[in-house]
């Protein structure tokens, strides 16, 4: 606007040729015509861009969503592997407790291994009962 009303006051206060003020006039309807489509190009770009925004938004919004269960899983990972490292220094300064391979089981009362020896088994005598009996029926002498 301000070009044209320069260009107006240029034309009444000068008195010029008229070819000069049709080709100053074409010059300026060309610069103009340059604006108007730099204009709606940069209000086209603003107008995309004002649409693009609220799913930009969205996406940023997921996005940090993601971010904050990721910091909440490593900082549960991390304390896990903190008690982990707690619990392994504990173990390691324990006495060692022996396993179940290196402690022997008490011996089995039938399995039970005897300090004195056993009697050694002999032939006893045998008592001639039956033939004292049978020597008596037969009217034989008692011994």
């Amino acid at each position: 606007k301000q070009v044209v009303n320069k260009m107006m006051k240029q034309v009444v206060t000068d008195v010029t040729r008229p070819e000069e003020m049709m080709e100053r006039l074409a010059v300026l309807e060309t610069g103009l015509a340059d604006c108007a489509a730099w204009v709606e190009t940069v209000t086209d770009t603003g107008k995309r861009m004002e649409d693009k925004l609220p799913g930009l938004q969205h996406k940023l919004g997921m996005v940090v969503t993601i971010s904050n269960k990721m910091v909440d899983e490593v900082s549960s990972i991390t304390s896990n592997v903190k008690n982990l490292n707690t619990m392994n220094n504990m173990v390691r300064n324990m006495k060692p407790v022996p396993s179940y391979r290196d402690v022997s089981p008490p011996p089995s009362p039938t399995r039970q291994v005897l300090t004195k020896p056993l009697p050694s088994i002999r032939r006893l005598p045998t008592v001639p009962f039956l033939s004292a009996a049978t020597s008596q029926h037969q009217g034989g002498v008692e011994t």
